[in-house]
Parts: C-alpha cells; structure tokens; sequence
C-alpha cells in the first residue's frame, strides 16, 4: 500500500526556538495541534518569516517533511524540499500544514503506480445471464460465457457485447495487446480507491478525486489587488466565488477608511466608510465554503 504523507486542515503555529542550518529537529510552540506523523508518513510543512501573514508572500519560504519525536518537538526528516533552500529561521517563525506540489504528485504518482484494474466482471452460464447482470460496459470490461466457453468483451463502437471467440484469453485492455502495462491516461483519479477514514478532512472520501477535490477545498487561496484612489468601493471579479466562501482581506499599503466586504457569485467588493484619498494595495485569502 503507498505511504502517503499526513495531512491536517487549517494547522498553524510558531517556532519555539531559533533554528540552525545543522539542526535535525525543531519544536513548536505548546497546543499546536499538528498531527504526529511518522517516518513513513510524514508531514509537508511550510516555513516562513513572521514578517509575513502568508508564506506565498515569502520568497525564502522553506518546505519540509517532518514527523513528531516527543511533546512539541518534531524531527526534520527532509529539508529544502520542492525547489526550496534550506536555511536558518528565528524563533516565532511561522510553521504550518499545507498542500504543496509534492503533496499533489503524491496523488499523481499513485494513480501512475497503478499497474493493473481488474476489468473482469465475472462468469455466467450463458448470454442471457451476462446481459441481465450487465445490460451495458465500459471500455475494457470481460466476462466469460459458459454456454460459448468463451470471452465477451464489451464493444465500444456497437455499445454491444461481442463473442471475441477467444477461450480463456483476454483480447485486449484500453486497445492494447500483448504484455499490458499501465501508462499516463489509461485511469481516472475517480477510479482509483481511496481510504480516507485516517483523513481530516478527507476522512469521507473514497476515491483519490473526491480526496484531492476535498484537500484544494480546504486550502486557502492568496492573491493581490489595489484598492483606487478617490473610491469607497471596489469590486474584484473571481471567476468561481460564491456567497458562502470567505474572503479576508489584508491592506498593505495605508488606508484612511474602515473596510468591509461582502462576497457574491462571481465577485466580492470592499467597502470603505470614508474616501481612499490614494490608491491602497491588498492582499485577499479565498477560503471556500460549503
């Protein structure tokens, strides 16, 4: 069974201590909430200066697998992971559990890994029975028919089943003969099985789809825009926002105004209750809702 590394949902905290460049371990504050992890599952995490709210603003951003030794300290199993440099961080810096590239190759990786998916769907003792149980196929589905002694494969271009005529063998699997592997295309993520009751927030999903749907849900998007001079409103187009989804909201430049916003289909727009005399940059984090 592939080893997966462990996930966790909305999982924040700070470094106890300042860090060095030859440390094996590092330890968080108390109450962090982090899973345990382990050697064979570990955990990805991000690492960013507190000078930052979000480690997508941080260009020296680390990422690292670790896996907890005892209480709040935690073994550094890989550092400078997915393009990114090891280095020294001070105490306070930020730590959290997130999705990143690798975790997604994971997926990709055991989808890949794949290298057979049964297509039999069993034997019966005549046509007749194999047509009651399976009116219609899919693409590669078998079934051996005991009144021919022979496979029928499920015909694609007639939407039929077809006596192939051949006894105990099986003609082809996704159009190819001979010894068949699995390559790139042949499975959707939807038809690979996945046991998510270990999951936090894939914990009722069942197939690696539902699980990656679940994962790109949870994890907050981040992105930049700038509020106009001489405005008390300002509306911002996102193509898939809802009402329900949260939107925060983070100036970075100097605002006169107090600011709220309200999100819609489609868009969220910021309301200032007094005039922005100059143009304010902002950052704003999507977190879907339900």
């Amino acid at each position: 069974m592939t080893n997966f590394t462990t996930t966790g949902n909305y999982l924040h905290s700070k470094l106890q201590n300042a860090t060095a460049i030859s440390d094996t371990s590092i330890t968080l504050q108390s109450g962090n909430g982090f899973p345990a992890g382990s050697a064979t599952n570990p955990i990805i995490a991000v690492i960013w200066s507190d000078d930052w709210y979000d480690p997508s603003l941080d260009n020296t951003r680390e990422i690292v697998k670790i896996y907890r030794d005892s209480g709040d300290t935690y073994i550094l199993q890989a550092v400078g992971q997915e393009n990114t440099t090891h280095k020294a961080w001070d105490a306070g810096s930020n730590i959290a559990v997130t999705i990143t590239a690798g975790k997604t190759k994971e997926w990709e990786d055991a989808i890949h890994a794949v290298e057979q998916v049964s297509l039999y769907l069993g034997a019966y003792t005549n046509e007749t029975a194999l047509r009651t149980a399976h009116p219609t196929g899919s693409f590669g589905e078998y079934a051996i028919v005991g009144s021919t002694d022979t496979t029928w494969v499920w015909d694609v271009e007639s939407s039929d089943w077809v006596d192939s005529g051949m006894k105990g063998a099986v003609t082809s699997v996704f159009g190819r003969t001979g010894i068949i592997v699995a390559t790139a295309g042949d499975y959707d993520a939807n038809q690979v099985d996945y046991d998510g009751s270990n999951g936090i927030i894939t914990a009722n999903d069942t197939n690696v789809q539902d699980a990656i749907e679940s994962l790109d849900k949870a994890t907050p998007k981040a992105f930049t825009d700038t509020f106009p001079a001489n405005e008390t409103t300002y509306t911002v187009n996102v193509s898939g926002l809802t009402a329900n989804d949260l939107v925060k909201i983070t100036p970075q430049g100097t605002k006169v105004g107090t600011w709220s916003v309200i999100s819609t289909n489609g868009s969220f727009t910021i309301t200032s209750d007094t005039t922005e005399t100059s143009t304010v940059s902002f950052a704003y984090e999507i977190t879907k809702g339900a």
